[in-house]
């Protein structure tokens, strides 16, 4: 029998930590909510003035806060959050998905 254990490659969890106040957060997110981040990230991307897609953002992001821990006080990390807190909670949160895509690509081919 052929086991796929997919635990092997699930990141760590992440800390993060708001006016004084320490939150964990998945390593790997959910597909669903990273697509959802995502699709946020492009909209705010084609029109960096659009209110609604950052206040979507934002919820996305602090939902993100209660798979860990569901009783978070959202209200309370909403607060909290300033433009360049968001800025850098987002690349955190993408902290993987963002260094694969820098990865360079090996453009050798297969070994001869």
């Amino acid at each position: 029998m052929k086991i796929l254990n997919l635990d092997e490659i699930t990141s760590d969890d992440r800390k993060v930590v708001i006016a004084g106040e320490e939150y964990v957060i998945p390593g790997d997110l959910p597909v669903d909510v990273m697509l959802r981040l995502i699709g946020n990230s492009n909209k705010i991307q084609e029109n960096p003035n659009d209110i609604t897609a950052m206040r979507d953002g934002i919820d996305i992001l602090v939902g993100v806060f209660q798979i860990r821990n569901p009783n978070v006080d959202i209200d309370g990390i909403k607060k909290n959050i300033t433009m360049a807190r968001y800025s850098r909670l987002m690349s955190f949160a993408f902290g993987d998905f963002e260094e694969a895509e820098k990865k360079p690509q090996d453009d050798s081919g297969p070994p001869q």
